[in-house]
């Protein structure tokens, strides 16, 4: 049995809305992609963001999802398009999940 946290899935979250804002924002601003180049910076957080998703993949014991995201960290996506290819894997494993919650006071008949 997997015994995580929520504040797993919401930090998943996060990170997935995090990377997708710098997309949007390099996209809105700069809609020609060889201007996009200029704010490098930026687009590397993708990366560190990606880096940080592909963690909480592993544990929260979603393979594919980890696995195709490892596959395409050295190569951070640039538009919204090819992010949200990588994320819908996340989802889509997310999907064959069931969480339970189980309150404290009994926990310990599950443990």
């Amino acid at each position: 049995m997997l015994r995580v946290y929520a504040d797993r899935y919401i930090d998943l979250g996060e990170r997935i809305n995090d990377a997708k804002a710098v997309l949007q924002y390099t996209e809105d601003n700069f809609p020609i992609e060889s201007d996009r180049q200029m704010i490098r910076k930026e687009l590397d957080k993708i990366g560190a963001d990606l880096i940080e998703i592909e963690g909480l993949c592993r544990e929260l014991e979603l393979p594919t999802a980890s696995k195709l995201i490892r596959k395409h960290m050295g190569t951070p996506p640039n538009t919204r398009r090819e992010y949200q290819i990588l994320i819908d894997a996340v989802y889509a494993e997310l999907e064959g999940k069931l969480f339970l919650y189980v309150p404290t006071n009994l926990a310990k008949f599950y443990a």
